[in-house]
């Protein structure tokens, strides 16, 4: 069993990652590089209005979001 990379066995044996989390060298992290995990969807929260900055924060009708601010 290699403890690097096994989401059932994250660092060591028996250590489970939360649903939606990978096995990165020993450590759970988020499945989703370069983004954030909002109700199981990679969402880009720089650029994404439903998810403005950070998950479920929506911008106002005809604002779009731009590094992680609605404007």
């Amino acid at each position: 069993m290699n403890t690097f990379d096994d989401p059932e066995n994250c660092g060591m044996c028996g250590l489970r990652c939360p649903q939606g989390r990978s096995c990165v060298n020993g450590m759970c992290g988020d499945t989703c590089m370069g983004g954030s995990l909002c109700s199981g969807t990679c969402t880009d929260t720089q650029t994404d209005p439903f998810n403005c900055g950070s998950c479920n924060h929506v911008c106002p009708s005809g604002s779009v979001c731009q590094a992680g601010q609605c404007q």
